[in-house]
C-alpha cells in the first residue's frame, strides 16, 4: 500500500499478505488494520493499493526481507513512487507478473488508470 504522505516515522508504505483484498483494505482504511497503517490513518494520510501479486505469507516476509536488507523500502517496488529497482530474479520468479498495479501519468499520486493484468 501507498500513503498519500510520509508518516511521522518517515514510512510511506505498508506491505501485507491477505485472501481477501477487499475486507483487508476496508479493516486498514478504517483503522483496524496493521500498527502501520492504524497510525497513518491517524495521522491524516490515506491509503493506496498499489500493486498485488498473488501469494502466500512466506512469500510476504521474503519481501520484507529483501527490503530491509541495505534499507531498500518498499518505495522501489512502488508503481505511485519515481524510482524503482527490479528485484532479485528469485523474488520475480516467485511473484510473476501483479495480478492490479495502479499506473501513475507522472504527476506524484495522481492516477492516471488501473489495470488487471490477464
Amino acid at each position: 500500500m501507498h500513503f498519500s504522505g510520509r508518516t511521522t516515522e518517515n514510512r510511506q508504505h505498508y506491505l501485507g499478505f491477505s485472501s481477501d483484498l477487499q475486507r483487508r483494505y476496508g479493516q486498514h482504511r478504517s483503522g483496524w488494520g496493521a500498527n502501520e497503517t492504524r497510525k497513518t490513518i491517524a495521522e491524516g494520510l490515506t491509503l493506496t493499493v498499489a500493486q498485488t501479486w498473488k501469494g502466500t505469507p512466506a512469500l510476504e516476509r521474503r519481501l520484507k526481507e529483501w527490503s530491509r536488507d541495505g534499507r531498500r523500502g518498499f518505495y522501489r517496488i512502488c508503481p505511485l513512487c519515481p524510482r524503482q529497482d527490479d528485484l532479485p530474479p528469485d523474488l520475480t520468479r516467485a511473484l510473476g507478473s501483479p495480478s492490479m498495479r495502479v499506473y501513475c501519468n507522472g504527476d506524484r499520486g495522481s492516477v492516471a488508470r488501473a489495470r488487471e493484468p490477464r
